[in-house]
């Protein structure tokens, strides 16, 4: 016997298929996508039409265009290709301790004094 929602994933599933529309997960958009969605606004298409016709969910197009669209600006494919290389370098983990003076502090206060982590971290 075939559940209720087994059945509504199927045809979910068939529908989706039926629009060509491929699930693109976790791939960022590409520099042609971007020029791609640049034609499709000037040509006035809407969101779910450029979505479409590009292979991505409307969502992703609506995020990219309020990420690197600015209020009185046009969109950029150049400008949000940028914007994105420059948020791909902040992203990843953060260097504690980079100050010399923070870092040997900590380490006297740790090995010299036996303090504890939490005591370091509330002292500084």
């Amino acid at each position: 016997m075939v559940s209720k929602l087994t059945f509504h994933y199927n045809r979910v599933w068939e529908q989706k298929n039926e629009r060509n529309v491929e699930m693109n997960h976790y791939k960022h958009i590409t520099i042609e996508e971007r020029e791609n969605l640049l034609r499709l606004l000037s040509e006035g298409k809407k969101i779910r039409e450029i979505a479409r016709e590009i292979g991505r969910a409307a969502s992703t197009i609506s995020r990219e265009l309020k990420r690197n669209k600015k209020q009185k600006e046009k969109y950029s494919p150049s400008k949000a290709q940028f914007r994105y290389y420059q948020r791909r370098k902040r992203c990843g983990r953060k260097r504690k301790l980079t100050e010399a003076e923070a870092k040997k502090l900590v380490k006297h206060l740790f090995l010299d004094l036996q303090w504890s982590p939490e005591q370091i971290s509330n002292r500084l």
